[in-house]
Order: structure tokens, then C-alpha cells, then sequence
């Protein structure tokens, strides 16, 4: 049978979609992340660990955010991220992802963007969703205080 032998599959699938997908996006040049939003980013990082040990020079803040921005802007899989892209692997940038929300670093990036763009009234609440989970349901605190 043709698929006996030294033929990964999986590696030949993989192959095949990032060719296709980049000739699709045009990935010879990422565009690196938004100045305008890495000013936004940048104060709200964590200091580099030291490394006593000595160990492989970690990925820059700035080629890691736009490698997350990448995978999350065209939903591709982590380990579909081009490593031509300069953002190193996607696995690398999944961790830095990882990190960043166990920090609550994503918490406080959304808060200053809103912050941003609500003084410039630029917040547009016609298309705003909210979700009852999150809606505070007045009339059980009423009752509950009434109940007392």
C-alpha cells in the first residue's frame, strides 16, 4: 500500500497547509505589532527572569505579541505559525500567551485599551452584548435583603 513506509501523513498535511497557507497570506513580511498598541503593551509586560543558568536568549516581547496577534487574527493553530514570520515557534508564542494570562496581563490590556478609547469617544455600545451570567439579578438582592 502507498502509505506503508517512511510516509508521515501528518507531516505531509502540515506541509501542504502552510504552503497553501502562505501563499494565501502572503507571509514573506509579518507586519510587526501596531506601534500605537505595543505603547499600550509595553508598560503592562513583566520583567525578564533572570537566568543564572545562562540558557537560550528568549524571544522578544515585540516578535512574540505579533506572532500571538498573527494566530489569533486568522485562527490558525499554534503549531501552524510560519517560523519565517521572525516570531519564533508557535508553541513559544501559545507559552507567552499562557504566561501573560496567568499575570493578568490580558485583564489590564483590555482595561487600558477601553480607558484609551473611551476618552476619545470612541466606544460604539450599539452592537455591546451582555451576558446574563454576568448581569446582577437586583430583584433576588432585594429580596434576600428584605428576607433579613
Amino acid at each position: 500500500m502507498w502509505l506503508s513506509g517512511s510516509c508521515d501523513v501528518e507531516a505531509l498535511i502540515a506541509s501542504a497547509s502552510k504552503r497553501y497557507l502562505q501563499s494565501k497570506l502572503s507571509l514573506s513580511v509579518p507586519p510587526p505589532c501596531p506601534g500605537v498598541l505595543w505603547a499600550v503593551v509595553e508598560p503592562l509586560l513583566l520583567p525578564e527572569p533572570p537566568k543564572p543558568k545562562g540558557g537560550r536568549p528568549r524571544l522578544p516581547d515585540r516578535a512574540a505579541l505579533t506572532g500571538i496577534l498573527f494566530v489569533l487574527r486568522f485562527g490558525i493553530p499554534w503549531e501552524m505559525q510560519p517560523q519565517e514570520m521572525g516570531c519564533g515557534c508557535g508553541m513559544t508564542c501559545w507559552r507567552k500567551v499562557r504566561d501573560l494570562q496567568e499575570a493578568g496581563v490580558w485583564d489590564r490590556l483590555q482595561r487600558a485599551v477601553l480607558d484609551r478609547l473611551g476618552r476619545r469617544n470612541a466606544l460604539d455600545f450599539r452592537r455591546a452584548a451582555l451576558d446574563s451570567a454576568s448581569d446582577v439579578d437586583t430583584r433576588r438582592i432585594v429580596a434576600a435583603d428584605m428576607a433579613d
